[in-house]
């Protein structure tokens, strides 16, 4: 018994030496980091401050060196974890949500949101004739291009500019002016012999005709009609 007994007790001093039984203890868990976000800090095209920007390739912070000084800013791809990030790793992340990256001005997007008295501005390079006199006191004539359109293609392509043709009165009005002012009719003419424009007024006697505006050099200038498919020259109006 006492045998036994002193077996007993060396099996259990042994155990408390040795520590607990193997089959006892429990198997060591492995701390695994948990990636939450990859960030890559990149030099800026003009070299003077660092971007960092998300998995997404979305531009999230713009710092400069001076920001990361200390913090290993230099720029390198990075992994952050919730569950295992550096003191610096957490102050970097803070210094990147204080800094968002400010937005690029694109040159399209600023045409696109113009206000409407600047898009008018833009069309002065375009400016033809602007008549100071009667029906079209104030109406401003543009010429776009020289290229020839019918009828329809004229009104369609003003029309898509915000733009019309000018009446048959318009016509008529700008007539008589241009023959009686030969500096206006050279200004109208731009350093051409001559030129027809279409106005948005049909033929009264024909549908598939419609009005134009003549004007030549030598001073003959009238309104008369053609058939809407032939080509002659476009200048939208705005007053």
């Amino acid at each position: 018994m006492v045998l036994f007994g002193a077996t007993a007790a060396g099996s259990a001093w042994s155990q408390d030496y040795h520590g607990k039984a193997q089959a006892d203890q429990p198997e060591p868990k492995e701390e695994l980091c948990q990636v939450q976000a990859i960030y890559e800090i990149r030099v800026s095209e003009d070299g003077k401050s660092l971007e960092v920007y998300n998995e997404a390739e979305e531009l999230v912070s713009n710092l400069t060196v001076a920001q990361l000084a200390g913090l290993n800013g230099k720029p390198r791809r990075f992994m952050l974890s919730d569950n295992c990030m550096t003191n610096s790793d957490k102050a970097l992340m803070d210094l990147i949500k204080a800094n968002p990256a400010k937005k690029k001005v694109v040159e399209e997007d600023q045409e696109q949101v113009q206000k409407p008295e600047e898009k008018k501005d833009l069309l002065e390079k375009f400016l033809v004739y602007s008549g100071s006199s009667g029906k079209i006191d104030g109406l401003k004539f543009y010429e776009f291009d020289q290229k020839r359109r019918n009828h329809k293609a004229a009104i369609d392509f003003c029309a898509a500019k915000g733009l019309r043709l000018m009446t048959l009165d318009e016509a008529k009005d700008l007539e008589k002016e241009l023959e009686s002012d030969k500096s206006k009719l050279a200004k109208w003419l731009g350093g051409k012999e001559r030129s027809w424009t279409w106005t948005s007024s049909d033929s009264s006697d024909d549908p598939d005709y419609a009005r134009y505006l003549y004007a030549g050099d030598i001073g003959n200038v009238y309104v008369s009609i053609n058939g809407r498919d032939y080509g002659y020259g476009v200048r939208c109006v705005v007053q």
